[in-house]
């Protein structure tokens, strides 16, 4: 019996370390909006090239962009939509090479509280210097405790002039969406020549119930070049307040179940939770017990 109260508690930390919904939401529970043109609509299936180049989980769908910077750097920008059905975390790793298809570099990303049927953009696989080809792989992980997301209580709304995007996005759930941000990509004639990161929360870091909040990300890409279309996308995580509350839970689970421990060891080995005959008292003993439980 000891043993599986030790297991519960083992599980229970784990939770408490992971946090809730699981490492990151527009109209129709999809995390892009459109322009009032039309363009802006990302649910277009991989292509021939993209899945040439690599290889993702069952229930992900992904289409791969990539982003020339400069000489210096340069991106492979992953649209991913979550088809699995469940709560999930996204990791992904890109290799990049030169011209003569000798390893440049190896980077990864990940992002976590991916609802289901959301898309979102991982935008951290960078290379040193330009690039010439590359190849990524996707995979998921989905963590039983943890089965909360935000994306699906948000939608999203944007516009844009010659000089910037303006993001306006919505919490329609009950509880804060906690560090909601969006990705903007501009594009000439269908290839990207920017894209950049926003923020879209109040001063805490939140967006409440019922509340919106804008953000505004300018253009910053070649100037001769400039753009003639944006597509944004968001993703936000797990509140904030919802966390604390199964911290809470848990502060609790685990407190019951030492004392049970605790009540286990005292019947078997006449433990008083006094001080002990030799004058140690019982938060010493019980290190004591359980050290001895592990070597038996």
């Amino acid at each position: 019996m000891t043993s599986l109260v030790l297991s519960v508690i083992l599980a229970l930390s784990a939770a408490a370390l992971t946090g809730c919904g699981s490492d990151d939401t527009a109209s129709s529970n999809n995390n892009t909006a459109q322009n009032a043109d039309g363009s802006g609509d990302q649910n277009s299936a991989p292509s021939a090239e993209d899945a040439a180049k690599g290889e993702a989980a069952d229930g992900l769908e992904v289409v791969a962009e990539t982003y020339h910077a400069s000489e210096y750097y340069g991106k492979v920008l992953l649209i991913v939509t979550n088809k699995t059905g469940k709560v999930i975390r996204l990791k992904a790793n890109a290799d990049f090479y030169d011209e003569n298809g000798a390893l440049l570099n190896s980077d990864d990303d990940s992002e976590g509280d991916i609802a289901p049927d959301s898309t979102v953009c991982l935008g951290g696989l960078i290379s040193d210097g330009d690039f010439a080809d590359y190849s990524y792989k996707v995979t998921y992980t989905v963590d039983e405790w943890s089965t909360h997301s935000v994306d699906q209580d948000l939608t999203m709304e944007y516009e844009h002039d010659n000089e910037k995007v303006t993001v306006s996005i919505t919490n329609h759930g009950e509880l804060p969406a906690s560090y909601v941000g969006y990705r903007a990509i501009f594009y000439k004639n269908g290839e990207i020549t920017y894209e950049d990161s926003g923020a879209c929360d109040d001063d805490d870091n939140e967006i409440k119930p019922g509340a919106a909040c804008t953000g505004e990300t300018k253009y910053n890409g070649d100037y001769d070049k400039g753009f003639d279309d944006v597509k944004v996308y968001f993703h936000g995580s797990c509140c904030r307040t919802l966390r604390i509350t199964l911290n809470k839970h848990l502060r609790r689970a685990l407190h019951g179940a030492r004392l049970f421990i605790w009540k286990s060891l005292s019947d078997k080995y006449n433990y008083s939770c006094g001080a002990s005959d030799s004058g140690t008292s019982a938060s010493r003993v019980l290190p004591l017990s359980l050290s001895h439980l592990s070597q038996r």
